[in-house]
C-alpha cells in the first residue's frame, strides 16, 4: 500500500487530534493529596575536617516581637519584620541541636527542650534516631547556657530520669553559678520562676553528672569554649576544628 503525503498529514492531523482528546484536562491531571501539616526529618549533615557534623532539628519555638525586642520600638520592629515578610505578631525562631562524632567521642551541643517549652519544639529526639543515633551513644552534652530550648532536653517529661544516660554534661562555671546562686531573683519572679524551677529540677537530675569549664576551656580535644555572655552571663560560643 503506497500512502501519499496528503494521507500521511491526514492520518497525522487525526492522531493528533486524538491524543490530545486523550489528555487529561489541566485540574484532572493534578493529584489530589491532602496537606501532611508536619514537618519531614530535619537533620543536615557535613564534616569539619575527620569530624562528622550532623544538624538535627528540634521544632519551632515562637514569641510576641515585644517580647524578643522590647525596647524596640512597634513601628519599627513592624518595618524590620515586614521588609523580611515576617509576621508582625509572631517570631517563629528555628531550633537545632548539633551533633559532633570525633570518633572518639559523640558530643551534643545543647540538649533541646524534650518538648517541655513549647508542643511546636521537642523533635529532637525523634529525628535523633532519623539520623541513626542513639541517646545512650551520646557520651559528652555541652550546654552552651540554661534557657529551656538548650537545657531542658538533659531530662524526661517530667525532669527527673537522664536523657542520656552515658554522658557527662558540660557547662561553663560562670552559668551554671549564675542559675544556682543562693536567693535567685528569678526565684520569685512572675515571668522567670517557672523557668528558674525547672531548670532547678534539670540540674539536680544530672547532679553527678557535671563538669564545670571556665570559658575558653576544652571540652574535649577539637572542641573548645569561647566567652560570649550577653545573652546570659555565662553564655559560651563552640569552636569545633579537626585536621
Amino acid at each position: 500500500m503506497t500512502i501519499s503525503r496528503r494521507d500521511l498529514l491526514t492520518y497525522s492531523s487525526v492522531g493528533a487530534v486524538g491524543m490530545l482528546l486523550a489528555l487529561p484536562t489541566a485540574r484532572e491531571a493534578i493529584a489530589e493529596a491532602p496537606l501532611s501539616g508536619v514537618q519531614v526529618p530535619g537533620v543536615y549533615r557535613f564534616k569539619i575536617g575527620s569530624f562528622e557534623i550532623t544538624v538535627i532539628s528540634d521544632g519551632t519555638i515562637s514569641f510576641p516581637p515585644e517580647v524578643l525586642w522590647p525596647e524596640v520600638s512597634k513601628d519599627e520592629r513592624d518595618t524590620v519584620l515586614g521588609s523580611d515578610f515576617t509576621s508582625t505578631e509572631t517570631v517563629v525562631l528555628q531550633t537545632n541541636v548539633l551533633v559532633v562524632n570525633t570518633g572518639d567521642h559523640l558530643v551534643l551541643i545543647d540538649a533541646g527542650s524534650r518538648g517541655k517549652l513549647m508542643p511546636t519544639a521537642g523533635k529532637f529526639l525523634a529525628n535523633l534516631a532519623v539520623a541513626g543515633v542513639k541517646p545512650e551513644q551520646v557520651d559528652i552534652v555541652v550546654v552552651t547556657h540554661a534557657h529551656p530550648d538548650h537545657l531542658w532536653g538533659v531530662t524526661d517529661a517530667v525532669d527527673k530520669e537522664r536523657t542520656f544516660v552515658n554522658a557527662e554534661y558540660v557547662f561553663c562555671e560562670d552559668e551554671l553559678n549564675f542559675w544556682r546562686m543562693p536567693n535567685h531573683p528569678f526565684e520569685t519572679d512572675a515571668n522567670w520562676s517557672f523557668i528558674w524551677r525547672r531548670n532547678t529540677y534539670n540540674f539536680e537530675a544530672i547532679d553527678d553528672r557535671i563538669r564545670t569549664i571556665k570559658a575558653g576551656g576544652e571540652v574535649t580535644p577539637g572542641i573548645v569554649t569561647m566567652s560570649t555572655p550577653g545573652h546570659t552571663p555565662g553564655h559560651v560560643s563552640v569552636h569545633i576544628a579537626s585536621e
